[in-house]
């Protein structure tokens, strides 16, 4: 039994169990690491049943509470396995998942919680977090990997017994032995080692892929020395790739292959012939044309043919079915259609986009002919350009903009927008416990509560050096039907305020609050 975890453990490159060898016995023991002891106010922040206690969260007390979930989570849940695999009476789905779920909540909710530290007090957690991460994460896996589990389950996945099932107790079935499946549950031990032998040889070539990306981000650098290649881009942007940026607009400038350096050329620089050769350069990192040792082809190839050997041995047509099980679409069939219709119907409006796009570029540049057919590396440029003077036209200034767009006003409009299509209403809640909250200040810590399928809590303005600058909706408790556990969610933002004004938002920030507040995500509805 512990030889098979150890190994299904190696399986998803994670170390569950750790042995030791004796060297007087000649024999194996099992390494447990020592609990640290319970630390006041543990219990009221990672409290599952109720909002967690901020004002109670300290290093001492998530460290103690972290590690006492983690161990806890896997200790009772091979006991209750062991006890079931006992026991000559008949498995239920009740007595099967019941005690599972029961720690799976306060699990994952702890789990939350610590990340919402790092996010909204990352010079305190944000470490912590880094840590316990993966730590959850392994013991997350922990109930995926034990094959008596996997056969418990398997075995009361019969017609007879999934038509007497809610859906929701079906999906779950189908989540264990997906994932069971995935560990080699069904294998036995020569099986296992051939799939472990697989892995092993996948994660070797996933690691130099990436290896060889990040070489070729590392060493390519390009000194512009053209005076005139900067002419039209913004001084702020000169000043950031300058070597002297005492003297950004006379250069030479310097440039690597980061993403925020690549779009920014991309956008800005009307030098056609440096636009190609980042261009080149950021899609051709680790390329066929780069130096033979630099080469992602082998990788490539190798990538492939060990994903469709382990989805040939764990009975799959071939790796996208493994990918695509546990997705919506389910099927190949299903997501090639979607590509297919949506392609029929976006491709003549992106045709007709690029004809005009072609045409101004002719219009506004001094080599029109050189604009018959835009490259790829010409059309972010000429479109930054055309909405520029589209603005321009239009006497549109984003400044004046914003002034339509107050924080107070865009959040009710985002939660009319989503009552409209998912008639969930939003209830602001006056009397907010002082404990829930992570800061003191009550105007940045605004809770809007779903009476009646959940609870959102809001983070919105910038502490500096404090919280992080990302606008984010993550998850703060998962739904747990069996004692009417409602969800919890977190929007994070770090938008600027000054008092007695009212908080103006920026088109950008604008998008990035609607891509966040993903309705799904938030309240699992």
């Amino acid at each position: 039994m512990l030889h098979l975890l150890a190994k299904r453990a190696w399986i998803t490159n994670r170390l569950t169990l750790n042995f030791s060898k004796s060297i007087v016995r000649n024999s194996y023991y099992l390494v447990i690491p020592e609990l640290p002891p319970t630390v006041e106010g543990t219990d009221a922040v990672f409290h599952s049943e109720t909002l967690p206690s901020f004002e109670h969260a300290t290093p001492q007390v998530i460290v103690s509470g972290g590690i006492r979930l983690c161990s806890e989570f896997d200790t009772t849940i091979q006991q209750h396995v062991e006890k079931l695999a006992n026991d000559t009476s008949k498995p239920t789905f009740e007595s099967i998942f019941n005690l599972i779920e029961d720690l799976n909540v306060p699990f994952e909710t702890g789990y939350y919680t610590i990340r919402q530290l790092a996010l909204v007090k990352q010079g305190t957690f944000a470490k912590l977090f880094s840590k316990f991460d993966s730590h959850f994460s392994v013991h997350r896996e922990f109930r995926f990997q034990d094959p008596a589990l996997f056969n418990l389950v398997q075995n009361l996945n019969t017609d007879e017994n999934r038509t007497k099932l809610k859906n929701w107790q079906q999906t779950l079935i189908n989540v264990y032995l997906y994932y069971g499946k995935l560990n080699g549950c069904h294998l036995n031990n020569e099986e296992l080692d051939q799939m472990q032998l697989l892995n092993g040889k996948l994660s070797q070539h996933q690691y130099s892929f990436a290896q060889k990306l990040l070489y070729a981000n590392k060493t390519f650098t390009h000194l512009e020395l053209d005076p005139f290649a900067f002419d039209d881009v913004p001084y702020h942007i000169k000043q950031q790739f300058a070597v002297d940026k005492a003297k950004p607009d006379l250069g030479p400038w310097k440039l690597d292959l980061s993403d925020q350096t690549f779009h920014t050329i991309m956008s800005y620089c009307g030098n056609q012939p440096l636009r190609k050769l980042m261009f080149e350069a950021y899609y051709g990192r680790a390329s066929p044309t780069s130096d033979r040792l630099d080469r992602n082809v082998e990788n490539i190839v190798e990538i492939t043919r060990k994903r469709k050997s382990i989805a040939k041995f764990l009975g799959y047509p071939c790796f996208a079915d493994i990918v695509l099980e546990s997705k919506m679409a389910r099927k190949k069939e299903t997501v090639q259609e979607f590509i297919e219709t949506t392609r029929s119907k976006l491709k003549p409006i992106h045709d007709e986009n690029i004809r005009q796009l072609t045409a101004y570029a002719q219009e506004k540049s001094n080599k029109p002919k050189e604009y018959e057919k835009l490259q790829s590396w010409d059309v972010a440029y000429w479109r930054h350009k055309q909405c520029q003077d589209l603005y321009s036209s239009l006497k549109i200034d984003p400044l004046q903009i914003s002034r339509h767009f107050s924080y107070e006003h865009v959040l009710q409009g985002l939660f009319n927008f989503v009552e409209f299509l998912f008639d969930v209403k939003f209830e602001l809640e006056n009397n907010f416990d002082e404990q829930y909250k992570w800061h003191t200040d009550k105007k940045d810590n605004i809770n809007y509560l779903g009476m009646t399928i959940g609870h959102l809590l809001i983070d919105a303005f910038a502490r500096p050096n404090e919280k992080s600058e990302l606008c984010i909706g993550t998850a703060g408790r998962d739904l747990c039907q069996r004692h009417n556990i409602l969800p919890i969610a977190y929007l994070n933002m770090s938008l600027p305020r000054i008092e007695g004004t009212a908080t103006l938002m920026t088109l950008s920030q604008l998008t990035a609050l609607f891509f966040a507040a993903r309705i799904n995500k938030f309240l699992n509805y």
